[in-house]
């Protein structure tokens, strides 16, 4: 009987405060309503619901398993934005989510993809001193290196200089350094490249120029090309037995008059491209192996890292 009437006291005082403070049962309780679309790490975070995706939630099958909680829409696991939400990695079932787009997230959640999923706790700070300078970003660029021609000849050029110059700001064009092959021909494609740039842009681009070989005559393998780790690929030596790096560059000098005639003049030259590099397959590619000091052998640099 005692116990009957502590039972009855109990309840008693439960309906007389419910309107002020609630009444529960001792001990810690979670219930699904309270963890819908909270931030969760895993599902310990989630009371009876699930972690998915960094939210608290449940899987579902159709919209129809998802009418609590505000959740209403089963978002497919196979819809881009269960990737999206996700970050890149879809789940394995749907998930319930709310829709956004005409309404409102709740609250503690961000509208991506058209979904509301639960804002991540901010772990990290960024910030930024504009004072301090590390690099200087000269431009945006483009390499037309073994496309000029393409270019230049396609019937609907003036729509793609429209595209590079004017609509994406292109002003860094790298431009390959095709002499004596090119001649003329390939210095006047890419003085009409130019000129289109400067029209567009109200001023000239920056242009970078490379080399993917030197000529022919100055190959020890008497080609442009490489291929299958030729060891020969490499510029031709002189009568000392060193490797002629003086008729190189009067050959750069006499292609850089040679462009400089018709008005352009290179901002930025590099004399080889991928200067430690041979083709190792049966695919020829323009190529010349240049060392990090002058000789024989391949000398690794230090590359360990303090």
């Amino acid at each position: 009987m005692k116990r009957q009437r502590l039972a009855w006291v109990f309840v008693l005082l439960c309906l007389l405060a419910v309107h002020f403070v609630g009444c529960q049962a001792p001990g810690p309780q979670q219930n699904s309503n309270t963890n819908w679309l909270k931030a969760c790490d895993s599902v310990g975070d989630c009371g009876d619901l699930v972690c998915v995706c960094g939210t608290c939630t449940r899987s579902c099958d159709s919209d129809d398993d998802c009418s609590e909680g505000g959740a209403n829409s089963c978002v497919a696991a196979e819809e881009t934005a269960a990737s999206i939400v996700c970050d890149g990695a879809p789940p394995t079932v749907g998930i319930c989510l709310p829709r956004c787009g005409e309404q409102d997230c709740p609250e503690g959640t961000s509208c991506i993809a058209g979904v509301c999923r639960a804002t991540p706790e901010t772990t990290e700070s960024l910030y930024v001193d504009p004072t301090e300078e590390r690099q200087t970003l000269i431009g945006f660029g483009a390499s037309l290196a073994y496309d000029d021609e393409f270019i230049v000849s396609h019937p609907e050029k003036e729509a793609l200089f429209d595209a590079m110059f004017a609509e994406s700001g292109i002003d860094i064009i790298r431009c390959g350094n095709r002499q004596p092959e090119g001649g003329q021909a390939s210095v006047d494609v890419l003085a009409e490249i130019v000129e289109a740039a400067t029209a567009r842009l109200g001023r000239p681009p920056l242009l970078f120029m490379t080399a993917g070989s030197p000529p022919a005559t100055l190959k020890a393998n008497g080609d442009r090309y490489c291929s299958n780790g030729d060891s020969d690929c490499t510029l031709i030596r002189n009568v000392d037995g060193a490797f002629d790096y003086a008729a190189y560059a009067e050959y750069w000098r006499s292609s850089l008059e040679l462009y400089a005639a018709s008005g352009i003049e290179p901002d930025f030259v590099s004399i080889q491209n991928n200067a430690n590099w041979i083709p190792e397959g049966d695919g020829p590619a323009e190529a010349c192996k240049f060392l990090p000091f002058e000789g024989t052998e391949l000398i690794e640099a230090d590359r360990s890292e303090e």
